[in-house]
């Protein structure tokens, strides 16, 4: 089954995870958090590649593009019958993207971007740790990392969506209502499009 996949990004505490999570509901859809994907394995036991998780995100680094691709894969097959996925937190640059599709081969129908003032997300991440969160990455040193690296990363990216028509900018500063009900307008507006490269394998091909 050709899996549709659709992205949302945004900076730490923009929103991504809530989103996803509501999408999935509404939708019957999967959603998959990457940066949840990537906690779970670096907590198991005897995990090879928990130490060098732990480290990047510890520091906002960017974990290696196929560590993380492998792990969504894994979460993917999990669900053989979710045709529509929700993926949270990535790809967070262009070799991000490449690596996605080139060992996972689903059919992305778009990017959606959480645009939120830097202000507000400094003080939702600050509220989450004053609610003890336990996330490595909830601290104030290492938000100022990942918000240097999201916006440097992230720009290749974006502008190669952009240029493609397949870019979203959805304002996640209003309340998760509002911001869930634009999104949603953004989504049902993808899949409209996407149903006549899904309609048979012919016109599957040419749209692609």
């Amino acid at each position: 089954m050709q899996r549709q996949v659709i992205f949302i990004l945004g900076g730490p505490g923009a929103g991504k995870s809530t989103e996803g999570r509501l999408l999935a509901r509404a939708y019957g859809a999967l959603h998959i958090s990457a940066g949840d994907c990537l906690r779970a394995e670096a907590a198991k036991p005897g995990s090879e590649l928990a130490g060098t998780i732990n480290d990047d995100i510890r520091n906002g680094r960017i974990v290696d593009g196929r560590v993380t691709t492998v792990l969504l894969h894994r979460k993917m097959l999990e669900h053989p019958d979710k045709r529509l996925v929700f993926i949270d937190g990535y790809p967070r640059s262009v070799d991000n993207y490449e690596t996605f599709i080139d060992l996972v081969g689903s059919v992305d129908l778009g990017l959606i971007v959480l645009d939120c003032a830097d202000d507000v997300l400094r003080d939702r991440i600050q509220q989450r740790i004053l609610s003890g969160s336990t996330r490595a990455d909830d601290n104030p040193e290492s938000f100022v990392k990942r918000m240097a690296v999201f916006k440097h990363e992230t720009r290749a990216l974006f502008q190669r969506f952009e240029t493609q028509g397949r870019l979203h900018r959805v304002q996640s500063t209003n309340d998760v209502d509002e911001t869930h009900r634009r999104v949603q307008s953004v989504v049902d507006g993808l899949l409209k499009a996407a149903e006549p490269a899904f309609a048979s394998p012919g016109a599957r091909a040419r749209a692609l």
